[in-house]
This record gives structure tokens, sequence and C-alpha cells, in this order.
């Protein structure tokens, strides 16, 4: 563990300065998207900018918010 050069900020190094507790919320998006991905048939439209799965009457992306279509 890296240690701070005054004595009382090593308290700060051992919460936030820990490599193994990285941010769990990193690739939450992507996560949602492979395991709703499960059951949705084949012929399913997906969002072009994130891969999200969308139906035809969808003005926008649920997952990241892509304009889909122009009204």
């Amino acid at each position: 563990m890296a240690k701070a050069k005054a004595p009382r900020a090593n308290i700060g190094m051992a919460v936030f300065g820990n490599e193994k507790n990285k941010n769990p919320y990193e690739n939450i998006r992507e996560n949602m998207a492979e395991d709703n991905n499960e059951n949705l048939p084949d012929t399913a439209f997906r969002c072009p900018h994130c891969g999200y799965p969308v139906t035809e009457e969808m003005t926008y992306c649920p997952n990241c918010g892509y304009k889909l279509r122009q009204k």
C-alpha cells in the first residue's frame, strides 16, 4: 500500500487506495445488456450505439439514451 507524506493522511489511503476494491459499477450497463439478451428472439432490433435490444416502436434507447429514429 502506498503511504501518504502526512502521518494522518494514511487513513484515506486505506479506504481509497485499495486496488482490490475497484469500482463495482464500472461495467454495469454492459452486464445488464448481456443478461437481458438471453430471452430475446434473434430478430430483435439493437441500438446502433450500445447494442442494447430495442423494439421498433422505441424512439430512444433505454440503456444509453441514443435517439433511434426521427419523428
